[in-house]
Formats: C-alpha cells, sequence, structure tokens
C-alpha cells in the first residue's frame, strides 16, 4: 500500500546565523536525518543564475574549522534541475543590494526549492542560512502565506564570545 503523505507531515526548518556560530555543524547534523534534504546558504553569492554547473566543494577544501562536510551543494545537485533554471540571483545581489529584503526574486527561489523537495518526498525541508538574519520577520510570513498547512521553524544562532 502506497505512503499517505500530507502536507501536515512536512516541516520547514530554517537555521539562522551570523558566521562562525555553529550553524554549519547543525545543518550537518540535520543532513543526516531520514526524509529530509537540507539546503546549505541557499542565499550565498556563488549559487548564481549563470552558473553552468552546481560547483562541488568539501570542508576539506578550505581552512573552515567547520567538521567534515561531504559537499555543502549536495542537495542542489539532488533536485536535478538545471542550475540556469534553479538559481535566480544574478551577480550576488542576495547579499549586496537586496540583503536586507525578501524580494519577489529570492520568494520565487525558496518556493522552487520547497516545491521540488515535496514533488521529491521530502519531509523535513532545512535551510542553514548566515545571509538571512535580515529576513526572518518576512520569511515567516511568506511561509505562512505560500504554506499555511506545513510546520516551519526558525532558529537562530547567536555567536557570545
Amino acid at each position: 500500500m502506497p505512503q499517505v503523505y500530507k502536507m501536515s507531515d512536512i516541516k520547514i526548518i530554517f537555521l539562522h546565523g551570523f558566521w562562525r556560530s555553529s550553524s554549519t555543524y547543525f545543518w550537518n547534523k540535520f543532513r543526516c536525518l531520514d526524509k529530509t534534504i537540507a539546503f546549505y546558504e541557499p542565499f550565498h553569492e556563488i549559487l548564481d543564475s549563470t552558473l553552468k554547473e552546481i560547483p562541488s566543494y568539501s570542508s576539506i577544501n578550505w581552512h573552515s574549522n567547520h567538521p567534515y562536510v561531504e559537499d555543502y551543494w549536495k542537495e542542489y545537485k539532488i533536485l536535478g534541475i538545471d542550475p540556469s533554471e534553479l538559481f535566480t540571483q544574478k551577480n550576488g545581489n542576495f547579499v549586496t543590494e537586496d540583503y536586507y529584503y525578501l524580494t519577489k526574486e529570492k520568494e520565487d527561489y525558496i518556493k522552487k526549492l520547497i516545491d521540488l523537495s515535496i514533488n521529491k518526498k521530502y519531509e523535513k525541508i532545512i535551510f542553514g542560512c548566515v545571509r538571512s538574519v535580515a529576513i526572518i520577520k518576512s520569511l515567516k510570513e511568506f511561509i505562512n502565506k505560500k504554506y499555511p498547512l506545513i510546520n516551519q521553524f526558525h532558529i537562530f544562532f547567536d555567536r557570545s564570545p
């Protein structure tokens, strides 16, 4: 018998933080959970509409002090869509002129990631963000409006020296 799949079973979780706040550590832990897709830094400037292919990048490629991460961008590849169709950002505008705003472009992009994830039967959709602190309230409102039957959670990581 096929599994019954309800929208109320889905959880969207945003991990908001600043650099060096352990958000990558927790994002990486979520990645290992069953029926979970965990997007790393969806507003990162490298995720641009001009990409020919999604890059492969591991924590061993740079001195990050992150725990071992096989490939930061793996989840975007799993979706099986061309980068030019997936990413809407141009020239890093999500973290430059649009940093403080949840623009229509960002909304469309997040919606596309969520919809593709739901279509692939993921029940937990995680967004590990360090470029989202300014738009937390707008993201909550957007998710409530577009996905009223889906539970959403926003976890904020603050680094205290």
